[in-house]
């Protein structure tokens, strides 16, 4: 289970550098953050510009087919 938004940054961050694998923890750590950044979208003004970057998109997308069986 993922404890606060800090750690889900630091868990997809080691994703990302390929210190650590894609598990249900880092799933629900990438799963946290969107639900944020969703949030920000809706907040608008500056925060309606936030994105994630290619890799994290990609990871995202990854997760899903896993998820669904795709993989």
């Amino acid at each position: 289970m993922v404890a606060t938004g800090t750690d889900s940054i630091q868990i997809v961050r080691d994703c990302l550098e390929g210190r650590r694998g894609m598990d249900d923890t880092a799933v629900s750590a990438m799963e946290m953050l969107s639900r944020r950044v969703q949030r920000l979208h809706r907040a608008g003004g500056l925060y309606a510009g936030i994105r994630f970057s290619a890799e994290m998109e990609e990871m995202m997308a990854i997760a899903r087919q896993c998820e669904a069986g795709v993989l």
